[in-house]
């Protein structure tokens, strides 16, 4: 990091990450017991990954704004449209097992909202907490959001 360590672009100071294990390579070893040795990885589809590629490339506005301004440069590690079994979350922190979802208006259809109730059923069963903000959040109430998402990190007990 350079010399803005502890950073985002909006010029807010992020509290460090302190974590009982250095950061991990994609792949992590992980289940709702920790990350380490002898624990068995997360379960992904490896034909989404060029799909997560591409969303990476095709962010909304949304997902620009919440990485470029506050995850990015955070002290506890985000991964952007990771592959997670099935599905491609939009972001996620493995050492605080967290995975943050910015929807949009398809969301909110029936059918939008019984896949996310499936989905978010899915990663609680893996050990990961599951919190969703919608696009007119981010908009209107960016600094909520990131207060949320960092009032999570700082509670996370390991």
């Amino acid at each position: 990091m350079n010399n803005k360590a502890n950073r985002s672009l909006s010029g807010a100071k992020h509290p460090p990450c302190i974590t009982k294990h250095p950061p991990t390579a994609v792949g992590t070893l992980f289940t709702k017991e920790g990350i380490g040795k002898g624990k068995r990885m997360l379960p992904y589809n490896r034909k989404l990954k060029p799909r997560a590629q591409e969303l990476r490339k095709d962010a909304t506005p949304q997902e620009n704004k919440l990485w470029y301004d506050f995850l990015r440069e955070h002290p506890c590690p985000f991964t952007r449209q990771k592959t997670i079994d099935n599905y491609i979350v939009d972001f996620v922190c493995l050492s605080r097992k967290l995975v943050i979802e910015i929807d949009g208006s398809q969301h909110y259809t029936d059918e939008g909202l019984e896949y996310d109730s499936i989905r978010t059923e899915l990663l609680e069963n893996l050990g990961l907490h599951v919190m969703r903000f919608t696009n007119t959040e981010v908009d209107t109430s960016f600094g909520g959001v990131c207060a949320a998402i960092q009032a999570y990190i700082d509670s996370y007990k390991q």
